[in-house]
């Protein structure tokens, strides 16, 4: 009896034990339960097959699967994207090889939404062998959003940054070029200038050139090109040029654009900028830009943006330009109206007393001889009453023509007054002297000139020479010296050349 009262009481103990081992091991999955489905992200427990075996409540609301539709469901495939199924094909094989995971997968919802997610998966082991897995999904698609957000702000800003340095520098180059403009005493010196700094002012532009307008103005000449010169043409008539017809910038070569210049070459294929240059009403030229690709002006969305940016630059570039060559032409006018003879386009008698000076003094340095020839045209008083005046100025105007022929370039031809020209010849004696001048009084007599259709009388000329240190030393001394023996020349009969003696004779 005390036996069966000993077992029963070691049963009793065991099934009490066994009992309170089943309700601390419910109580413990209940509490695990209620932690999975409580949290607020998505959990989901794989078997050693893939398949789902418990998924809580966030996961369903995350992915809007109903609890029932889990078992057909691949979660290596689950809601993946397209462009991205064969990365996420290969995540689940990861974790049930023994690899824990954590990174950031795009996932499409069941109403197609596309979210960003931070996956966390660990393989279940149980005794060493892989049992299943444990994946926790949070949507993070806010904090991506952020995230994005933040880096095109960051690049905005970087981007701002840098198009205010380029601004900046811009506007340093453009002031450069200003200042050496301003500093430059001819249109030539400023062409070089402007073809040294506008391919600065547009990396993206290494070929273009500067157009004026001849003084006949029916034709446009390149006053310097710089890159790619055979692609430009080196004139054109105005009317080949649209930004010269409408008075504003024209693009060519652009999609959206079919009109291009007329100047443009067969050869050329990239977009062309034309920009007229205008200064106070009257348009100077064009300042062309060529632009060697036109993708360089597409390297952001705001394609239109960058070519107005190039456009209000070349504005100002153009704007600058054509301020100091209008203001270079003025000074040379006004230059070549104090030194040239308005008839005859010589140099005057103002310029050939003060280059006489010049060429006086270098040949004194150099020890050289220097001749001045004084000019007259014979009976030209009768031949004006003859044939009249118009007549006599087509003479002196044909002369000149005959003058700019005959001399070298380093030779300066003056209009001295009325028929009587003179003639500076640098490094020449009175000996080379007097022949060219009576190899010039020959070519006058051979003369046929005709006005109205009239033929007109022969021309002759007397011719006086004096020279460098050999007849004087000054440029005053010289003169009256050249214009006695002009005189000599007159008082011989006319159509003779006269040297004058050495000083010591």
């Amino acid at each position: 009896m005390l036996v069966l009262s000993a077992v029963g009481l070691i049963v009793g103990s065991e099934v009490s034990e066994r009992h309170r081992l089943a309700m601390d091991l419910n109580e413990r999955t209940t509490y695990l339960d209620s932690l999975i489905q409580n949290s607020p992200m998505g959990i989901v427990v794989l078997d050693r097959q893939g398949s789902v075996e418990l998924a809580n409540s966030a996961f369903e609301r995350l992915f809007q699967y109903d609890r029932h539709e889990f078992t057909s469901i691949d979660m290596a495939n689950v809601g993946t994207p397209d462009d991205e199924a064969r990365d996420s094909a290969q995540l689940i094989p990861q974790i049930f090889a023994g690899n824990a995971l954590h990174r950031t997968v795009r996932k499409r919802r069941k109403d197609g939404q596309v979210l960003d997610l931070a996956l966390r998966g660990v393989p279940l082991a149980v005794d060493g062998e892989i049992r299943g897995a444990y994946l926790i999904y949070e949507d993070v698609s806010e904090q991506i959003r952020a995230g994005e957000a933040q880096r095109r702000h960051a690049e905005s800003l970087d981007r701002l940054v840098k198009e205010l340095e380029l601004r900046t520098k811009q506007m340093t180059s453009l002031n450069e070029m200003g200042s050496l403009l301003a500093c430059s005493g001819t249109v030539k010196e400023a062409s070089a200038v402007v073809a040294n700094s506008v391919p600065g002012l547009f990396p993206e532009a290494p070929s273009g050139a500067l157009y004026m307008f001849k003084s006949s103005r029916d034709l446009i000449e390149a006053a310097v090109r710089w890159g790619k010169r055979d692609v430009l043409a080196p004139t054109f008539p105005p009317d080949a040029c649209w930004s010269l017809r409408r008075g504003q910038p024209h693009w060519s070569g652009y999609p959206g654009n079919g009109i291009a210049c007329q100047h443009l070459t067969k050869t050329s294929t990239t977009e062309c900028l034309c920009v007229p240059m205008v200064a106070q009403g009257n348009t100077v030229g064009v300042l062309h830009l060529d632009f060697e690709s036109a993708s360089k002006l597409r390297r952001d969305s705001g394609t239109e943006s960058c070519r107005d940016s190039q456009q209000q630059l070349a504005i100002s570039a153009a704007s600058q330009i054509a301020l100091s060559l209008a203001s270079l032409q003025l000074r040379e006018t006004l230059r070549e109206q104090a030194i040239r003879d308005p008839l005859t386009r010589l140099f005057n008698r103002r310029f050939l007393e003060e280059s006489l000076e010049r060429e006086l003094q270098v040949a004194g340095r150099k020890k050289q001889s220097i001749a001045v020839l004084f000019l007259d045209l014979d009976h030209f008083k009768r031949f004006n009453d003859t044939f009249g005046h118009e007549a006599g100025d087509m003479v002196l105007q044909s002369l000149a023509d005959l003058f700019r022929n005959f001399f070298r370039a380093t030779d300066i031809c003056c209009r001295y007054g009325g028929e009587e020209f003179a003639i500076i010849l640098p490094e020449s004696s009175s000996q080379d002297a007097a022949i060219r001048a009576d190899a010039l009084r020959s070519e006058v007599k051979s003369l046929r000139l005709q006005y109205k259709k009239q033929t007109l009388g022969q021309l002759t000329l007397s011719a006086g020479v004096a020279a460098f240190p050999e007849h004087g030393s000054t440029s005053l001394d010289l003169l009256n010296i050249a214009d006695q023996c002009l005189y000599q020349s007159k008082a011989r009969g006319r159509d003779v050349v006269t040297v004058a003696l050495p000083q010591n004779v």
